[in-house]
């Protein structure tokens, strides 16, 4: 009974610990609600893009129903364009719909920069550098944990015409996630072996 378990327990780590996707270019980690940390990973851009700071970048689908306009910006922490230009960060944060590019049923998220000046994505190279830290978001409708969805040019979709530039995931820390694998499948196992004691 308890090799059977320890075979769930050790296929769950292992699950739970696998490397990101090549695809995804930004994980965003709600582990804590009130702390949310949004992640670069090594990935290159999935197409060449050339945008404004001032459009930014939108992870479509990123509520998982209509939330009310916010625009505020991360707790200080940057995310940073590829480039090596410090200057060129997307540090704000807006809810809206891309496909109208309105405020209305508003379900994506828009991550944009406050300093003139264009941006260019390369495939050649990692699409984003960095990472940021936003408080109190959890309070949104935030998509569930393993979504993954993709993040496209621009605020608009009449602009960015749905160029994709990657993909995010909303994932849980991983030793969080797998402190809460281990306890549930030891618990099930010594639920199962009391019934058959009974």
């Amino acid at each position: 009974m308890f090799r059977r378990i320890w075979i769930l327990v050790v296929t769950a780590l292992s699950f739970l610990g696998a490397p990101v996707r090549a695809d995804i270019i930004l994980t965003i980690d709600i582990t804590n609600p009130n702390s949310i940390i949004f992640q670069s990973t090594s990935a290159f851009a999935q197409n060449n893009a050339n945008i404004s700071l001032f459009d930014g970048i939108t992870l479509l689908g990123f509520f998982s129903s209509p939330t009310s306009f916010f625009d505020s910006a991360f707790n200080g922490m940057d995310l940073i364009y590829v480039g090596d230009n410090t200057n060129q960060t997307l540090h704000t944060i807006s809810v809206i719909n891309y496909e109208t590019g309105g405020k209305t049923d508003a379900r994506d998220l828009n991550i944009y920069g406050a300093i003139p000046g264009d941006v260019i994505f390369s495939t050649d190279t990692r699409a984003l550098n960095h990472f940021a830290i936003k408080n109190f978001l959890g309070e949104e409708p935030i998509a569930p944990i393993g979504t993954i969805g993709n993040i496209v040019v621009g605020n608009k979709a009449s602009e960015g015409g749905y160029l994709v530039l990657g993909q995010f995931q909303i994932i849980p820390e991983a030793s969080t996630a797998s402190l809460l694998a281990l306890g549930s499948l030891l618990w099930l196992g010594c639920r199962r072996r009391r019934a058959k004691a009974a």
